[in-house]
């Protein structure tokens, strides 16, 4: 199936090429660099490049070297003094690192807005002040420029890091304003006008202003080439684990928000826990269901999580959102979910193969809120079992059109395929907006007295679930945590409900939000 595909891609990037259409081939962000390469020279090689694909050379970019540089200087005793900038590494460095131990006993200075993993073992701890507190600037991969505007004044008598880091350099207190102002009077010279420094500020983004970096062609491919030699495959019995930031906790730093904790997963839809998510044949294979434990190890590392069987993925690969697993920040974080970063590797922190996975024994209760997904009668592809799901075994799911779906040549066939999976007749439909006389009980029909004034487009919504938590948010909806979301008690006016479609060993996704 993999060689098909990849035949008929060449094929319409080949087509493309010739008709002169374009066409571009990209790459997630957290793949290694050695699949950045390939997808240049493949771009380069289709033409695409300075076309529909530009690369920036920024030479102003500073040179920075990476965080194993660091351990190495903790270790080594080169480093001794340590200047943490609203950065975590004792909790959100890969574990390879061990750098929460390596941290112990050096002078470490952090600026953070919570006494995290970090702070706790910093010598000084020194209250950062909160973006929407801030002046600063941006510029973004294309090269545009944006001023970073405060929408109030400090609350507490705290700092940004611009201004913990001018201190430092000038001995001198000087406040955001004035130094982002300053900066750019300087670099413009006779540029600059307070009238252009308004425009900027009303504008949101700086106008004339040279920025070097064009688009430049890998006219040497040595380098390119180099990294391609790098590939990283698994081989034998051994697993792939396969990192990624937690939709709703980010990296960690939001795992304190109890409505983002409730929020569920958009498509496991697990509240208040992360687990290790494998396919259906890789959890037949390990002998396992969800819920159970499985021991996960690297390098010597173990980490030991819950399983939950997610249809369509890959087999012998495993699955970890990072953002949970904290100790240290406060009473909502603590206990939700497994620290996932404690494997993660230096060279390449979101993939790591040749990990052993097995069974642990025992159980630890994950909880969905959704416990049936498939459209199909009776079968649930969550389950190795076809009949289960999450701690609701053995039942079956009968066959309920919630979500009608078709292509453009069959609504084209018939415009109204939709009606009919509807469970009431049409005759049968009354409207609680209507304000005429009701002829069977002679007295005014039902008027609504709150009327939706929300339209979800369903060709484009892919249940991020960023509505569920701005209604919590606006209408102040308390959390009920996460034992009582156990017993489906959750108070979520919106849910995004997801159901799959297909083989349940590939199946296709869809969304239905329900109001």
């Amino acid at each position: 199936e993999q060689s098909k595909f990849i035949t008929a891609l060449a094929r319409d990037l080949n087509a493309a090429k010739t008709a002169r259409k374009g066409s571009a081939v990209l790459v997630g962000e957290r793949q290694p660099a050695w699949a950045h390469a390939l997808a240049i020279l493949i771009n380069y090689g289709l033409g695409n490049g300075g076309n529909t694909v530009r690369l920036r050379a920024d030479d102003q970019a500073v040179a920075t070297d990476d965080i194993a540089s660091l351990a190495a200087g903790l270790a080594d005793g080169s480093i001794t003094q340590v200047l943490c900038l609203e950065t975590n590494p004792a909790y959100d460095a890969p574990g390879e690192l061990g750098l929460a131990e390596a941290l112990k006993g050096k002078v470490l200075v952090h600026l953070g807005s919570h006494v995290d993993e970090t702070g706790k073992l910093a010598t000084w701890c020194l209250p950062a002040s909160h973006y929407l507190e801030s002046w600063g600037d941006l510029e973004s991969i294309d090269s545009t420029i944006s001023i970073v505007q405060p929408l109030i004044a400090p609350l507490h008598k705290s700092r940004s890091a611009l201004e913990l880091l001018a201190w430092i350099g000038s001995d001198a207190e000087i406040d955001g304003y004035s130094l982002v102002q300053g900066y750019w009077r300087t670099t413009l010279g006779a540029m600059f006008s307070d009238r252009t420094w308004r425009r900027w500020l009303h504008d949101g983004v700086a106008q004339g202003v040279p920025r070097s970096g064009g688009s430049p062609s890998p006219r040497d491919l040595t380098g390119l080439i180099a990294a391609l030699g790098k590939a990283d495959i698994a081989a034998g019995d051994k697993f792939e684990l396969n990192f990624h930031l937690d939709p709703k906790l980010a990296d960690g730093r939001f795992a304190n928000n109890g409505w983002l904790q409730e929020a569920p997963h958009p498509m496991t839809k697990l509240a208040w826990d992360n687990a290790a998510y494998i396919s259906i044949d890789t959890a037949r294979k390990l002998g396992v269901e969800n819920c159970d434990l499985l021991n996960i190890t690297v390098g010597g590392r173990t980490i030991t999580a819950p399983v939950w069987i997610a249809p369509g993925q890959a087999d012998d690969t495993v699955s970890l959102t990072v953002g949970y697993g904290r100790r240290e920040l406060g009473g909502v974080a603590n206990g939700a979910g497994v620290d996932a970063y404690a494997l993660q590797a230096a060279a390449n922190r979101w993939f790591v193969s040749g990990a052993d996975v097995a069974k642990f024994g025992g159980r630890r209760m994950v909880y969905s809120t959704q416990d049936h997904g498939s459209l199909d009668p009776g079968v649930d592809p969550a389950s190795p079992k076809d009949d289960s799901q999450g701690s609701n075994p053995g039942r079956g799911y009968p066959v309920r059109p919630i979500v009608r779906e078709t292509t453009v040549a069959g609504f084209q066939a018939d415009p109204n395929f939709s009606q009919k999976g509807d469970l009431i007749a049409k005759e049968d439909l009354r409207s609680l907006w209507d304000h005429n006389t009701d002829p069977d009980f002679g007295a005014p029909a039902l008027v609504g007295l709150q009327q939706w004034g929300m339209v979800i487009d369903l060709n484009k919504c892919t249940g991020c679930t960023a509505c569920t938590v701005a209604c919590v948010a606006e209408n102040n909806i308390p959390v009920v945590g996460r034992s009582q979301v156990g017993n489906g008690r959750e108070m979520h006016w919106i849910r995004l409900d997801r159901y799959y479609t297909g083989p349940k060993e590939a199946p296709q996704a869809i969304v239905q939000p329900i109001l």
